[in-house]
């Protein structure tokens, strides 16, 4: 009881001197802290592995910090979705401050499957993308629907972020939670200005879609669900690719 309220004491703390203070010194330091990963990928002997839901992957990287996914759904492909928020990124930085909902032609679209972008060789090898199929809008990435979210616990559905997205966040507006928002790709149907994200809480509700406030958590289909691997698949002990193809 003690250590938990210690623990929450420092986070109040951490929380107000973000805030009112901005230090970039102190907001390294809070996010390595709070979101730095323990998790230790891959090792041990590679063999084939049969994925199913749950299960982690490391497969590819993003900001230097390699991406841990789960395993939403397996049948003849596998779902995975992001362990974690990315980075936070308008879904259309329009001018305007409100932006478009449809994700068709959305910026962050573009961006999620550019190889200037996301796919980047910074961020995935070629070995990596083939093993990446396509949805069924020809997208590598895409952003959930609020309807694949929906067999989703909302406990589940809440996301915290990786700790180089917190780093590399310049918004003068963030503020450090343990969960934050994300965005899907699903439009609010009374508005073509607004996007369903999905909340701390694991909720659901709209933001307008030049949020740049609003989270990336995005997804990939797998060409196989069978895979050689090395690793457990928990999540302090996430499969990588066998032979050092991973990053």
């Amino acid at each position: 009881m003690k250590k938990a309220f210690r623990a929450a004491v420092v986070a109040a703390a951490i929380l107000f001197a973000l805030t009112f203070i901005g230090s970039a010194k102190l907001k390294d330091e809070s996010a390595h802290l709070l979101f730095s990963s323990s998790a230790d990928i891959g090792g041990g002997t590679a063999r084939e592995i049969r994925l199913k839901k749950g299960d982690r992957i490391a497969l590819g990287s993003y900001l230097g910090e390699p991406i841990i996914w789960r395993v939403v759904d397996t049948g003849d492909t596998a779902l995975l979705m992001s362990e974690k928020v990315l980075c936070f990124k308008a879904f259309d930085p329009s001018e305007d401050g409100i932006g478009s909902s449809d994700y068709f032609t959305s910026p962050l679209r573009a961006w999620l499957n550019s190889r200037d972008g996301f796919l980047s060789t910074d961020n995935f090898s070629a070995a990596e993308l083939a093993l990446i199929s396509a949805d069924k809008n020809g997208d590598t990435v895409f952003l959930p629907s609020k309807d694949m979210l929906k067999n989703i616990s909302a406990a589940d559905r809440r996301k915290s972020p990786t700790e180089q997205c917190v780093k590399n966040d310049a918004s003068r507006y963030f503020v450090l939670r343990r969960y934050c928002w994300y965005w899907t790709s699903s439009p609010v149907s009374t508005n073509q200005s607004s996007v369903t994200a999905v909340t701390t809480t694991g909720g659901f509700y709209k933001t307008l879609a030049a949020d740049e406030l609003c989270g990336v958590c995005p997804a990939i289909y797998l060409r196989a669900d069978t895979l050689t691997l090395c690793g457990s698949g928990a999540a302090e002990n996430p499969y990588a690719l066998a032979g050092g193809e991973q990053r």
